[in-house]
């Protein structure tokens, strides 16, 4: 309700503007498509055929690993718990997951598909008003958004919730805010700017350095006059807008950009050296645009095409686009930006939203080099030969994803039990069992934890500590390290694919007492036991389980106890109280049931303790029933220990 509530208001309070600025763009739209009807039907078809890619569910390996957990938590538990131990990513900039988790909280449920599919819209919107400031036509500005809608990158974004897609929106709007620019300074332009250069860093770091040229270009433009009392302004706008995830990284961790340049930080969530993934650092060739193009997997996880075809194409529009004043300044940018982020890591994604924008450049600033009719025919080829290669740009789309859920009776479930059964599982345990639950994943190669909001763990590198104990020794972890992971954790279930169904894991779940409790797709979920009995009382109303622990942080104690009852259709209470060492209750619960016409009954519960509690008491009220049974077990609550929110609330300022 809070954010609803927030929703409504800011609407309400600015429904005056949003309607003139929604009636705007309905009358331009509709200008446009009167101006070219058919090419706007191309473009439409178009884009609307890369959109297709937004109703398969969330299956892509960033999105299971990490994007998805924010919204996650905050839609099932109400608050995020920053565990940067178990996701060394969870602090890293997430104005994109944060407006993923909005539309989720309000919505109930997952909301990716509505999201991405408003960001699209806006950067179309703003590519053909691009288009149309530069000097291109309605024509221009129609094959511009039809070659962005038919990048096969973009098919692959639009079934994600990766930073570039709203980052091309962004950039689109940063370069309109410049390419509008008069020579006179507008303090509203600034600020308008630094907005969206805020949002750029809210979204990746990344992305807002690239965004950094078209501020420096407009700051040039306004030389004369600088508006030297607004610029504090504009940089405290840019830090309310992104500062949060890297104050909330800085105080927690001590490196706001963990696990970046941790060489420098030295934080101790993630080994104190600097993080490069070095499949993308090839060496610079001066056949680059070739590579891009046709050995696209050297540059991104896809296969030749992936990039699209424009940029090889229409190369040669650059030079043009460099001498036309008006089209000059966006280019610089925009290559300024690429040529950045490039140097620094060789990934296609990462320089997507630099090179959208280009693509109305090329179009408005051709449509004077070359007929009208020879640059639509060469436009339409390039849309034609990208939509082709779309499956090129993932794996997932060559599977046949998009048709699976689209065509096929039960597609969802089809396609997550083929591509991600972790999903199914993920529903699974939070429909079936409640806070108290903790999964561990076992397979390093798919730690897809963050369906599991906050209740999970993974043993890849985006948990250094369970990593490097599991695999510390450069081989397959031996029985008791599995068991001593599962110790530390405090795991009730893990999670096995067929494909890591070693023998030494085998052994310590049989030593666990596991059981098999759900079988999806290549994957098996077992339920860890462990309970010790309780000794029953003097009287059948009573049983006490006791114990010392070492451990003083935070625990969980699992309670269950079997009743017998006496009187049918009886209603009984069960206490349950646990203890510290001094002897004081630290946690207790009442629970109660509908005693069956014949047969026991079983009450189960979880305490949750700062500390292991040394007993635990079972208590029935009446003479309706009898404990006949008891048992606990106690087990460390890491999710509590390693959440850095929870940390942050016991700071005393």
């Amino acid at each position: 309700m809070v954010y609803l509530s927030a929703a409504l208001a800011i609407c309400g309070g600015r429904w005056g503007t949003i309607a003139k600025l929604l009636l705007e763009q309905f009358d331009a739209w509709k200008e446009r498509v009167a101006a070219c009807p058919r090419l706007s039907a191309v473009t439409v078809m178009v884009i609307g055929l890369a959109s297709t890619n937004a109703w398969v569910p969330t299956v892509h390996f960033d999105d299971l690993v990490y994007h998805m957990g924010l919204p996650a938590e905050l839609r099932i538990h109400g608050y995020y718990s920053m565990d940067a131990s178990t996701q060394v990513w969870a602090l890293a900039p997430w104005l994109g997951d944060v407006v993923q988790a909005v539309a989720q909280v309000i919505g109930g449920e997952a909301a990716r598909s509505s999201v991405n599919l408003l960001w699209w819209a806006a950067a179309v919107l703003l590519i053909l008003e691009l288009n149309r400031r530069l000097g291109g036509t309605p024509q221009t500005g129609w094959l511009a958004a039809g070659s962005a809608g038919s990048l096969p990158i973009v098919f692959l974004l639009l079934g994600t919730m990766q930073t570039e897609l709203p980052s091309i929106a962004l950039y689109a709007a940063g370069a309109l805010v410049v390419v509008t620019a008069g020579r006179k300074p507008a303090p509203r332009r600034l600020l308008l700017l630094a907005a969206c250069i805020g949002m750029g860093f809210g979204l990746k770091l990344s992305q807002g350095l690239a965004m950094a040229p078209l501020a420096i270009w407009l700051l040039w433009r306004w030389r004369a006059r600088l508006l030297w009392r607004e610029l504090p302004s504009a940089a405290i706008l840019i830090v309310v807008i992104a500062g949060s995830s890297y104050t909330y990284a800085a105080l927690l961790t001590g490196n706001p950009v963990l696990p970046l340049f941790n060489d420098w930080f030295r934080s101790e969530y993630y080994p104190a050296e600097a993080f490069r993934d070095e499949r993308w650092l090839t060496p610079w060739r001066m056949d680059l645009l070739w590579q891009l193009t046709f050995a696209t997997g050297n540059y991104f996880e896809s296969w030749p095409g992936a990039a699209g075809f424009h940029w090889l194409a229409l190369a040669g529009a650059i030079s043009v686009a460099l001498v036309r004043p008006r089209s000059r300044g966006i280019t610089i940018c925009a290559l300024a930006g690429a040529v950045m982020l490039f140097s620094q890591m060789r990934y296609l994604r990462y320089v997507l939203p630099m090179l959208v924008v280009l693509l109305p450049v090329f179009s408005a600033t051709l449509r004077k080099a070359v007929s009208v009719r020879l640059l639509t025919c060469i436009f339409l080829c390039l849309i034609v030969l990208n939509v082709l290669y779309a499956p090129n740009s993932s794996w997932i789309l060559r599977a046949g994803a998009v048709k699976t859920a689209c065509c096929k009776p039960e597609g969802r479930e089809q396609v997550l039990r083929s591509i991600a059964p972790e999903r199914l599982a993920a529903d699974y345990v939070l429909s079936h069992h409640g806070k108290e639950v903790r999964v561990l994943l076992a397979d390093p190669s798919r730690p897809y934890a963050a369906p599991f909001a906050g209740l999970a763990f993974g043993t890849a590198w985006y948990d250094p500590a369970v990593n490097r104990a599991l695999f510390g020794n450069g081989g397959e972890p031996q029985a008791a390290q599995w068991r001593d992971t599962f110790d530390r954790l405090g795991v009730t279930h893990v999670l096995v694919t067929d494909s890591w169904q070693n023998a030494e894991l085998l052994e310590a779940l049989k030593a666990a007492e596991a059981e098999s409790e759900l079988r999806t797709g290549d994957l098996t979920l077992y339920r860890l036991g462990g309970f010790v009995a309780a000794r029953n009382g003097d009287e059948p109303q009573f049983a006490t389980w006791s114990k010392q622990h070492d451990y003083r942080g935070p625990a969980i104690s699992d309670a269950s106890a079997s009743l017998q009852c006496v009187k049918p259709d009886a209603f009984p209470y069960l206490a349950i109280r646990a203890y510290d060492d001094a002897g004081k209750v630290t946690a207790r619960e009442m629970l109660s049931t509908t005693c069956p016409r014949t047969g026991d009954v079983t009450l189960a519960t979880s305490l949750f303790t700062d500390a292991a509690p040394s007993r635990v008491e079972f208590e029935t009220q009446g003479g309706s029933v009898r404990i006949t049974s008891a048992k606990v077990r106690v087990r460390k609550d890491a999710v509590r220990s390693r959440s850095l929110s929870m940390r942050l609330r016991e700071w005393k300022f």
